[in-house]
């Protein structure tokens, strides 16, 4: 499971669907200009005790969508490769993001096509509504 940890900077509420705007923040709390959209099914009188406080943030490693180009996506970042694991199928990426790491699912194919090693760059996604928040 991936952890990071951001602010809650604010959110919009429609009947009963709450999108997050969430910075992205470092171990040591320094501030990041990245922002992540969450999408959740909750009431905002829940969430609105949690505004400009840190949350931690999780999704699963085959959640995440890794490409050389992912345009026109939110929840889009650059990172560098730290490490790869690879069996038959898949191959699992280590990915470096905000002075931490992130795990990342993809097919073995696409790292041989690309040719992918450690310290290369990639693009990632994860959906909206694949992050769960924990406070």
């Amino acid at each position: 499971m991936n952890r990071l940890k951001g602010i809650l900077t604010h959110f919009d509420a429609q009947e009963g669907i709450l999108r997050l705007c969430v910075r992205l923040c470092d171990d040591a709390k320094k501030l990041e200009s990245q922002m992540l959209n969450v999408l959740l099914l909750e009431d905002s009188t829940f969430l609105e005790p949690f505004l400009q406080k840190t949350l931690k943030l999780c999704f699963k490693e085959s959640s995440v969508i890794v490409g050389l180009e992912l345009k026109g996506l939110h929840n889009t970042f650059k990172s560098k490769i730290l490490d790869i694991q690879t069996d038959t199928l898949f191959a699992r990426l280590v990915l470096e993001v905000q002075n931490s790491a992130i795990a990342a699912l993809c097919p073995l194919d696409f790292i041989k096509q690309n040719a992918l090693k450690k310290g290369d760059c990639v693009k990632w996604h994860i959906p909206e509504n694949a992050v769960m928040l924990y406070a």
